[in-house]
């Protein structure tokens, strides 16, 4: 290892040799001291009733297990489970019926792509259009219209 070399007097030093702050810092503030409660104001306003909790006078029944006869709360009782119903008769309809939709709809793209397709093949013109994403996207269409109707039929 070689020596540092030194710096001429008044030359500033590289921030990792400079020496700690001459100054004070600022002024040490006071300690925390903690605030009274918040209070609320003693005269309410004008034409509305002042507040008052909910069930004021009655024994609350919040935590308390149901009595005897009564059922438990549950969220969402009373209507069944999310999968129950995507296999009840009425689900299966309507999802049979987008079934059909789709079968509809793809045949229509895929029928008006290939229309398009033969007529300007047809027309003599040295340029004519495949409309491959009609067709395509029409077939894709119908298939699954086709799978999700034979799934929910019956």
């Amino acid at each position: 290892m070689q020596p540092e070399p030194q710096n001429p007097a008044g030359a500033p030093q590289p921030p990792h040799q400079q020496q700690a702050y001459p100054q004070q810092p600022y002024a040490s503030q006071q300690p925390y001291a903690p605030q009274p409660p918040y209070a609320p104001q003693q005269h309410p306003r004008q034409g509305f009733p002042p507040y008052q909790q909910p069930g004021t006078g009655q024994p609350s029944s919040a935590g308390q297990p149901p009595g005897p006869g009564q059922q438990p709360y549950l969220p969402g009782a009373g209507q069944p489970h999310y999968q129950q119903a995507a296999s009840s008769a009425a689900a299966m309809s309507a999802k049979a019926r987008h079934g059909q939709r789709n079968m509809v709809f793809g045949g229509l793209w895929l029928g008006g792509g290939l229309l398009i397709t033969i007529i300007t093949l047809s027309s003599g013109s040295p340029v004519f259009i495949v409309a491959w994403g009609a067709i395509l996207g029409g077939l894709i269409q119908f298939i699954a219209g086709a799978r999700e109707y034979s799934k929910n039929k019956g």
